[in-house]
């Protein structure tokens, strides 16, 4: 680092920070490697290829998007963009991307889709226009589809093989991210806020933010603006006037509600359930009269089936791979 004077470079001054961990340098070093001879020819194209190789590091482990944004703004001119909003930081958070000009042509397209700026996202169809910008664009820039990750990404998903289609492909859009070094933990529940994020990445991406009344959503905190998007949207409520319910866990019955809500919100009405033709679960009774209809809405189109007993278990808390399924299946309909 000395021989090069790198602490003169645009990304010298990041090298030592805690989120250039172990796997972004693992991460870093691999496209490296890749790099050419004829790109390495002189000390110029050497530290270029150093210089990409971090960016694009970065890009895919930031350890949050506050790390991601801060880089970016260091080398913007390198890029080739003038500002960039948190949406569009969001959205590029995680993902695999192969070179700096694809780099520069995900956050154009980004802008271009009404990513940042538009006003987008009030009211019923608008809010949906950010689902098609996760797929693949047919751009000769992005025909090798730089999102794609390696289907083996978790290594603890095996065992939940009816989920694990869903799992993939949530974390290919960048929708999910696993909760260590290869690791899902598909059976572990998954909390509100987490809930909450995963929803609004999925459907709700340039929805605006609205102040919420919840005396326990902090400004500072993580889950914070996407919380207030779902909010404003009427897509959630809290567990109470004043509490959003942070920390608690997420049942079977309050996800259908919330991916309810999502369907309405898309389509601008409810779908009719009561039709005769629709069996009820064996459990009936348990789920909750405010829930029934979302439920049942998501059984008619075949999101969710229940256990082998027929029963939907609406008040057991819901795991991280039964979230998945039920998000990507509503996701995949409405796509």
């Amino acid at each position: 680092a000395d021989e090069c004077a790198l602490d003169g470079t645009e990304i010298g001054k990041f090298l030592t920070e805690k989120f250039v961990n172990d796997k972004l340098k693992s991460d870093m070093t691999y496209r490296f490697a890749k790099c050419s001879a004829s790109e390495m020819e002189d000390m110029d194209g050497f530290l270029k290829c150093l210089k990409d190789s971090f960016i694009l590091a970065v890009v895919r482990y930031p350890d949050g998007t506050a790390n991601l944004k801060k880089v970016l703004s260091e080398v913007k001119s390198y890029i080739g963009y003038e500002t960039l909003s948190s949406d569009c930081v969001v959205y590029l958070s995680g993902r695999n991307i192969d070179s700096i000009e694809k780099l520069r042509y995900e956050i154009s397209s980004y802008k271009s889709n009404g990513g940042s700026g538009s006003g987008g996202g009030s009211g019923g169809g608008s809010g949906f226009s950010g689902l098609s910008n996760r797929f693949t664009s047919d751009s000769p820039l992005a025909e090798d589809k730089p999102q794609t990750i390696d289907e083996n990404i978790f290594d603890d998903i095996d065992d939940v093989s009816w989920a694990k289609e869903s799992i993939i492909n949530l974390a290919q859009l960048k929708i999910i991210n696993g909760k260590g070094d290869y690791k899902f933990c598909p059976n572990d529940s998954i909390t509100r806020e987490e809930t909450v994020k995963i929803i609004v990445c999925a459907f709700l991406p340039d929805a605006e933010q609205a102040n919420t009344t919840f005396s326990d959503v902090n400004d500072d905190e993580w889950y914070t603006p996407y919380i207030e998007k779902a909010f404003g949207e009427g897509i959630i409520r809290g567990v109470s006037t004043d509490a959003f319910g942070i920390g608690s866990f997420i049942t079977r019955q309050d996800m259908a509600v919330l991916c309810g809500n999502i369907y309405k919100y898309i389509n601008g009405s409810t779908m009719q359930t009561e039709d005769g033709s629709l069996d009820k679960f064996s459990d009936d009774n348990d789920i909750s009269d405010y829930a029934k209809d979302s439920v049942y809405l998501l059984k008619k189109l075949g999101i969710i089936n229940g256990t082998d007993n027929g029963k939907f278990q609406p008040n057991s808390d819901i795991t991280r791979a039964e979230a998945a399924k039920m998000i990507y299946g509503l996701y995949e309909y409405l796509s």
